[in-house]
This record gives C-alpha cells, sequence and structure tokens, in this order.
C-alpha cells in the first residue's frame, strides 16, 4: 500500500516517525527504528498489505523532547491501494480509542473502551490532543519542557460533582448510584507555550444518562481491564459518550485558511460499542479573540450525524470554535477549541 503522509504543524520542528508492524505470530514483539521527519511537510510511505499484517504508527512532533504528534490504532491496509493519513490536523481536541482491526487481529490486540461502566464505577479515559484522522490519539497532557499545562476534570450525578481531579495522572474508578441517573463530564486539557499556537486549549462537556447493565459484555476484540485471576474483563457496559470530527476546508499544513467565508464539516458519532442514538441537533459558535466574545455561525445538516459551520473570517486572526450536539438518547456534548485554527494574511 502507498500512503500520502500529510504532516499539519503552525510551527517548524524535527520530528520523528515510526511503524510498529508484524504478522499475527509476532503480536507481543513489535519493534521500529524511529525516521526524522520535518513538519509541517508531506513523506510517501509504502507498507506491506493485506489482511494477515497489521501495522501501528506513531509521529513524534518535537523528537529532541519526545513530546507532542500523535499515535494511531493498530489497523490493516488494503493491497494495491493508494490512501492518504493526515497527522496532526487542526483543530486538536479529546478523541476515544478505537478498534480498527477485525478477526484474529482484533482478538490478538483487543482494545480498551474509553467509557465504560464495571458494575457500579465508571471509567473515563479521553485524549486531548488527537487530531480528526479515525485511530489518532494524542500525546495527552505532556507537552515540551518550558510548557505550561493546565488540566481538570470533573464529574456530576445529577447535578452533584463526585469526583474531581487532574486527568494527567489518570481518572481513577468513579463510584457511582446503581439506580438510573445523568451524568455529566467536564475535562479541561490546555498546554501553553511557543511550541502551542494552535489549539493549545480545549473544554469539552459530555452528558449522558446511565444505568447498570449486569449483563452487559463487550467481545473479543475489546477488554475492560482484568479479573482478580489476570484473565481479561469483558463484563462491562460501554457509556455513549458523543464523538466529534472537524475538517476545515481549505486548510494548509500550517493549519491556516485564506480569509473569507469559512466552511468546517463536522460528524458526530458515538463511542465505538455503545448504543448509536441518532443526532437530534447541532449549533456553533465561533470567536475571534479567543473567546471573549462570541458570534453565531451558521450550522446546516449534510446527512445523518453531518454538519457544515459557515462563516465569514478576515485575515490574520485565529479562530476558536465551540460547538454542541445532542442526541435522541438524552445525551449531548459541547466543546471548545481556543485558537482551532488560523486565517493567512
Amino acid at each position: 500500500a502507498t500512503v500520502s503522509e500529510r504532516f499539519y504543524q503552525r510551527i517548524k520542528s524535527l520530528g520523528g516517525w515510526m511503524a510498529f508492524g508484524g504478522f499475527p505470530a509476532q503480536v507481543g514483539v513489535f519493534f521500529s527504528p524511529i525516521f526524522s521527519v520535518n513538519p509541517p511537510t508531506v513523506q510517501t510511505q509504502y507498507f506491506s498489505a493485506g489482511p494477515d499484517i497489521a501495522w501501528q504508527a506513531q509521529y513524534v512532533a518535537f523528537l529532541n523532547q519526545f513530546a507532542g504528534g500523535q499515535s494511531d490504532s493498530f489497523r490493516t491496509l488494503p493491497a494495491g491501494q493508494q490512501l492518504t493519513e493526515d497527522w496532526g490536523a487542526y483543530p486538536l481536541h479529546p478523541q476515544p480509542d478505537v478498534q480498527l482491526l477485525t478477526g484474529q487481529f482484533a482478538d490478538l490486540l483487543p482494545q480498551y473502551p474509553s467509557a465504560f461502566r464495571l458494575g457500579n464505577e465508571l471509567y473515563l479515559s479521553e485524549t486531548p490532543f488527537s487530531d480528526n484522522y479515525p485511530g489518532h490519539l494524542g500525546a495527552g497532557y505532556f507537552g515540551v519542557p518550558g510548557s505550561i499545562s493546565v488540566d481538570s476534570y470533573a464529574v456530576y450525578q445529577n447535578g452533584k460533582r463526585i469526583a474531581k481531579g487532574n486527568p494527567a495522572l489518570g481518572v481513577p474508578g468513579i463510584r457511582v448510584s446503581p439506580r438510573p441517573s445523568a451524568i455529566r463530564f467536564v475535562l479541561d486539557a490546555a498546554t501553553w507555550g511557543a511550541d502551542y499556537p494552535l489549539s493549545p486549549s480545549s473544554q469539552t462537556v459530555w452528558t449522558w444518562p446511565t444505568a447498570a447493565e449486569p449483563h452487559a459484555e463487550v467481545p473479543a476484540s475489546w477488554y475492560c481491564g482484568f479479573t482478580a485471576s489476570f484473565n481479561l474483563q469483558r463484563q462491562c457496559a460501554v457509556q455513549p459518550l458523543l464523538t466529534l470530527s472537524y475538517q476545515v476546508q481549505g486548510l494548509s499544513l500550517i493549519g491556516l485558511t485564506a480569509p473569507g467565508p469559512q466552511e468546517i464539516d463536522v460528524s458526530v458519532g458515538h463511542v465505538q460499542l455503545a448504543a448509536q442514538s441518532a443526532i437530534t441537533g447541532a449549533s456553533a459558535q465561533y470567536s475571534l479573540n479567543d473567546g471573549q466574545s462570541w458570534q453565531a455561525a451558521s450550522v446546516s445538516s449534510t446527512g445523518a450525524g453531518q454538519f457544515q459551520i459557515g462563516f465569514d473570517a478576515p485575515a490574520g486572526v485565529d479562530v476558536t470554535l465551540r460547538f454542541t450536539a445532542t442526541d435522541a438518547a438524552g445525551g449531548s456534548i459541547t466543546e471548545t477549541v481556543v485558537r482551532a485554527y488560523g486565517v493567512a494574511l
């Protein structure tokens, strides 16, 4: 397979790229050298392909500090195909873990859900600063030396706060009521510094209904931790958190668009394995002064769970975005990304 790798980044840096891969018999012994890459840039990679070999690539934005960038989920590639993969395309924001494998590989490399309930304990692990390519996860809460990270989370049940803390230290299991209730999860992630001029900060707020599901179980391609006998735990209920993916039309590799009319496509869905309730509505706002003031953007539906944001932006500004979506089950997501992308002079 031939893959055109497009690396987006507002500033230039020395980065690194690597790809782990092998056949089913090699699972557990993958290794890779690190190849230098200088984002923003485009490079072409050639992979052995087919259903019997899986790959997991990783991109490090700042190789000297081994910080930033994106890591991919394991995936197989179709033989003979020409593909394009975007790394670090703005805006950056939290994304869940996904399972891209099927069959034998999926069972050998099971995935961990980003939101599930194990009895009356709730587990949450969304990864901030992720891009919008399916399977990519960001570097999380750790920036280059000298940057300032400001991260927090809070969880509410029926309006009452039941947990809070620093997500960089992990979110432990949260005790919830066995009765049906409404959960609100607020995740703030910010890394401030000269190396992060775009998408340095995001706040994502999820709400959803939850209830005990004692007979829920995930398939063999997923797991929810380990049992007391160190077997994979699969008796858990994945929670229906909404997901967002953005595509800014006309975005250059340095994260800028042309001034004038702006178009942003947004895909709204749910984490894998969760109930896929219909998306019932969406709205958007934009700010040209880092969120000090807001203006309404037009939002039009382009299909089930697909929307397009529209507004005008002058030259030389950074665009801060806020997007809200709701589903038929009573769930919602509101996400704000500061300096989501820029507009060229």
